[in-house]
């Protein structure tokens, strides 16, 4: 069933809120890496939510969108950061992502993902404060702030957006949910 013909843009907002927030809690215990996958990861399902918000879908399409698990990806991410990242840069960027800028950030983020696309939130997020976007900001101008992002930004064969926007694609196909990606 072809369905929506302009959503590229889900995986790129996916990514650019995860390029510079975090937003999962994720296990203290797991590696860095692992970490900061989960993140990624369950950011993906704001993608998911998104698709399933703007309607056209059928009860089953629905039912499959609703059980994708992203313990795939997550494996696949958490490989990808391994390989580009130092112990030290990994336990960097969950610092900064577990940070109350960042968790507002990425909240608000989230909720305007899935309101462009038609869903509805019962409690929106507050935008952040003025001061908080200069806070991430600031950690996005950094050299460990641009290598994460220029990682992001990359779709290149083995970077996090390619391995983002593979798993998105299978699993619609999956849900027989075709959209231009």
């Amino acid at each position: 069933m072809k369905l929506f013909k302009k959503t590229a843009m889900i995986t790129s907002m996916i990514v650019a809120i995860t390029v510079i927030t975090g937003c999962a809690k994720t296990d203290e215990q797991a590696s860095p890496a692992k970490q900061l996958a989960h993140i990624t990861a369950e950011s993906a399902k704001v993608g998911f939510s998104a698709i399933k918000g703007m309607g056209g879908l059928d009860e089953q399409q629905v039912e499959c969108i609703e059980s994708i698990d992203v313990q795939r990806l997550e494996s696949k991410l958490e490989s990808i950061l391994e390989k580009d990242f130092t112990k030290e840069e990994l336990a960097k960027l969950n610092e900064v992502y577990s940070s109350d800028a960042a968790k507002a950030f990425t909240n608000y983020g989230r909720d305007q993902i899935i309101i462009a696309f038609g869903g509805t939130i019962k409690e929106p997020a507050l935008e952040p404060t003025e001061a908080q976007v200069k806070e991430v900001m600031a950690f996005s101008n950094t050299e460990l702030g641009q290598k994460y992002t220029a990682l992001n930004d990359s779709v290149e064969e083995g970077s996090m957006t390619l391995e983002v926007n593979q798993f998105i694609s299978e699993e619609l196909a999956k849900c027989h949910v075709d959209i231009a990606m």
